[in-house]
């Protein structure tokens, strides 16, 4: 995730994931050609192999590329949080002054066979009171790196700059 409007009256975070959709993309070609190139030497099993291996990599890009969109609006007292794959679209909304703050939450640790020991985290929304009262992820995955430090950092940074205005 990185920011993408950052003014005295709105913070615009987003996510899309180019790479992840590329190389999706990249595999359904990359079986549509292996399946061209086997049809004429057996047509059936060269369709079979093309349309299987196109299926598969088409259900991956519908439910793994997914954008992510979060805004806070000052003048409107809204934060939005939105998603959008390709066969569906989500939005939420939450009031602004029922925000406190927002944290990163760490991934609870399993028995995996993964040679990093980075952790694993997630920005998450945390309401204080009202109808959005709770803990509210800004993604549903959880992520190696700094990026949902930033995504941390960039939105308590905004809201107490928010908050020292008014």
């Amino acid at each position: 995730m990185k920011v993408t409007r950052n003014t005295a009256e709105q913070l615009i975070i987003s996510d899309t994931p180019w790479l992840m959709g590329i190389m999706l993309a990249l595999f359904i070609l990359f079986f549509v050609a292996i399946g061209l190139l086997i049809m004429t030497h057996d047509p059936l099993i060269g369709l079979f192999c093309m349309s299987f291996g196109a299926s598969i990599s088409i259900a991956a890009f519908a439910l793994l590329v997914r954008r992510t969109q979060v805004i806070l609006d000052g003048p409107s007292n809204s934060i939005k949080i939105r998603h959008q794959s390709v066969f569906r679209y989500q939005s939420v909304e939450h009031q602004l002054d029922e925000f406190d703050h927002a944290i990163l939450e760490t991934a609870p640790r399993k028995a995996t066979k993964i040679a990093t020991n980075a952790p694993m985290t997630r920005a998450v929304l945390v309401f204080s009171h009202g109808m959005s009262a709770g803990r509210h992820p800004v993604v549903s995955a959880y992520r190696t790196g700094r990026k949902p430090q930033r995504v941390v950092d960039a939105i308590n940074t905004w809201h107490r700059a928010l908050l020292d205005s008014n």
